[in-house]
């Protein structure tokens, strides 16, 4: 955005000329009548904005040109004597853009907006409907979206059919379904935003909300967003009103379209406020989902009861065999969500058998996908197939039982997806009995010197990198749910990183966004290679489940 000294009156003598009969004995602005065509450069202020000469179809023109997020100009004493109810403007754009006009001045009340499309070097025309006044105001052309040049603008008058406002898109009364996607442009209250087809542009300090999501009892743990940026921004996740208790924060980088996590601990029903907070930074929204964590099988839960023998009846004559039904084995089901520059393929692994399995895996054709991140497997790649294993935590599926898990990409993918299981639940064969073997003696071996007792080694100490900071966030005891970020308050990148959890404190069961392992008396987490790396001034965020009476604080190692 480029920024020049606001001009406080343009071409006085100028306008002198163009508004004949205008008094210049005065600063005071003369009005403007926007019922005929006002060229952009006559403005009396303006911030960001250039005001450039050019040749269009051999003729000189003057425009306001590199009107970006954030930029404006300013027309004063607009006399909209017989009201208003349409607004055209004459731009061109490199892209899809978005300016918004406003009553009274920059921070004034917004009467209309105009969503301009790539114009591939033309100058064009776009019409908007505009809420109706009637009166002298200052008009601000305020740049939300895109890069423009603006050649000139004008009004229609209020016509007597009174322009009807659309209605939300959200039922008032309809219950969401946040572990489905939702769509950003299907929310109930829309502020300091546009709707652009398919998605939703959320100005600084704008937001939208879709009411009655339900959460359930089981606590959505992820919320899946995806978003892109015109500079780096933040948006914030609230529960209820727009300033209620945030949930989660994440971060928008400026590029395409990305798929960003945030961390939560939601149940029940609630109404859900996506805010974006930094001034000057517009979020493009497209949808968003939320995501559960997976029920750990408990190898606790009590057997099945063992019958009492009964006594042995007399033999009665053999029937004939009663065909039995084929036992099954492993079965996978999938879908895809495919916003355009990147995918998520949710996969459940069902045993349809009515046997225990102790493993699983389930192969995926890397014609058809190409993965860059998962979560809650282990993904190898073997000839022309990714090969998928389970989790400690989730290698083992009841008989008729489910688990899940998922995976993203940001490279190819088909509508359909070869992907199946690999085997089938059987028996596992009962052992011949075998007899007994004689006791034969011992020789008594002679004894050993008793050595000296090894030192006890001293405890780790607790290590923090010095571009390295770990966050984290606990909710709950006995069952927890703690959200950590690792931020790099460094110089420049770091390439990988490790966090290091002390097992005698807490028990893991699952995870999001990072890979687990067991080392000692330690958990080791490392990321998946979609957030290996952490630029300066960034930050890697993921979560863990787990149970035992964890304390307020951890004992880390971050390296």
């Amino acid at each position: 955005m480029r920024k020049n000294i606001p001009l406080l009156l343009c071409g006085l003598l100028t306008t002198s000329a163009i508004f004949a009969g205008t008094s210049v004995n005065s600063l005071a602005a003369p009005k403007i009548d926007p019922y005929k065509t006002v060229q952009a450069e006559i403005n009396f202020g303006r911030e960001g904005v250039e005001q450039t000469p050019e040749v269009y179809n051999n003729k000189k023109i003057t425009v306001l040109s590199n009107v970006e997020a954030g930029d404006y100009w300013l027309v004063k004493t607009v006399d909209f004597n017989e009201g208003l109810s349409k607004m055209s403007i004459t731009v061109k754009s490199d892209s899809v853009a978005l300016i918004e006009v406003r009553k009274d001045g920059v921070d004034g009340e917004v009467i209309g907006s105009f969503k301009i499309g790539n114009t591939n070097g033309e100058y064009k025309t776009y019409t908007a409907n505009m809420k109706n006044v009637e009166g002298n105001f200052t008009i601000a052309f305020v740049g939300v979206l895109g890069n423009v040049s603006v050649d000139y603008w004008s009004a229609e008058k209020a016509v007597e059919t009174p322009v009807v406002e659309p209605e939300p898109s959200q039922d008032p009364e309809k219950i969401v379904d946040p572990y489905g996607t939702v769509e950003a442009e299907d929310s109930s209250e829309f502020v300091a935003t546009a709707v652009l087809g398919k998605e939703v542009a959320v100005r600084g300090n704008g937001y939208v909300a879709i009411k009655n999501v339900d959460f359930g009892d089981e606590a959505a743990v992820v919320l899946n967003l995806n978003v892109k940026a015109s500079k780096a921004a933040l948006f914030e996740i609230r529960l209820d009103a727009v300033d209620g208790t945030k949930v989660g924060t994440i971060k928008v980088n400026p590029s395409d379209y990305q798929s960003r996590y945030a961390t939560v601990n939601i149940t029940g029903k609630h109404d859900v406020y996506f805010v974006a907070t930094m001034s000057g930074a517009t979020v493009t929204f497209d949808s968003w989902k939320a995501l559960r964590a997976p029920v750990k099988p408990n190898p606790n839960q009590d057997p099945e009861p063992t019958p009492e023998p009964q006594p042995t009846p007399d033999p009665e004559p053999t029937p004939e065999p009663v065909p039995q039904p084929v036992e099954g084995g492993i079965t996978t089901d999938y879908t895809i969500n495919n916003w355009g520059t990147g995918y998520q393929v949710s996969v459940k692994v069902t045993n349809e058998s009515n046997k225990r399995t102790e493993g699983w895996t389930v192969k995926v054709n890397k014609e058809d996908v190409d993965i860059d991140a998962c979560w809650n497997v282990n993904v190898t790649e073997e000839g022309g197939y990714y090969v998928i294993t389970p989790v400690e935590w989730n290698a083992v599926i009841d008989a008729g039982k489910s688990v899940e898990f998922g995976f993203q990409g940001s490279s190819h993918i088909k509508d359909k997806i070869e992907l199946f299981a690999v085997g089938e639940v059987k028996d596992e064969p009962t052992p011949e009995p075998q007899p007994t073997p004689e006791p034969q003696p011992e020789p008594t071996p002679d004894p050993e010197p008793t050595p000296d007792p090894e030192p006890t080694p001293e405890p780790e100490p607790v290590v923090v990198n010095d571009g390295l900071v770990l966050g984290y966030e606990i909710n709950g005891q006995g069952s927890f749910t703690i959200s950590f970020n690792v931020s790099n308050n460094g110089d420049s990148a770091v390439n990988g990183w490790t966090l290091k959890l002390k097992k005698s404190q807490l028990t893991i069961d699952n995870s999001w966004c990072v890979k687990i392992a067991s080392e000692g008396d330690y958990y080791v987490i490392t990321p998946e290679t979609w957030n290996y790396v952490i630029n300066a001034g960034d930050a890697a965020y993921f979560g863990i489940q787990g149970s035992g009476e964890v304390g307020a604080t951890l004992d880390y190692i971050l390296e």
